[in-house]
């Protein structure tokens, strides 16, 4: 695999430094299908809202943090989880 280059790692830098100004970005993550299973394994799954390509799950985490979980329906992930910050 190769490096990236300074532009793409100055790309990278500008768009994490986004994401941290925003409450729901700060507070997310790209996980693959084993990372969903152990984190939804160990949650408390609210309900499901099939979209076809996608389905987006509510509930909470481990901890009890409001969570929304985006699973992609393509075999191999690439899912999102969400939680809900307190910003207060």
């Amino acid at each position: 695999m190769q490096a990236p280059t300074q532009q793409q790692q100055e790309r990278r830098a500008h768009e994490i430094a986004a994401m941290e100004g925003h409450p729901l970005m700060r507070n997310s993550g790209a996980i693959n299908d084993k990372q969903l299973e152990a984190i939804l394994e160990a949650a408390t799954v609210q309900g499901w809202s099939d979209f076809g390509g996608f389905a987006v799950g509510f509930g909470h985490d481990e901890y009890g943090q409001d969570c929304i979980w985006i699973k992609n329906s393509i075999r191999g992930g690439l899912h999102f989880a969400f939680i809900v910050g307190d910003e207060s």
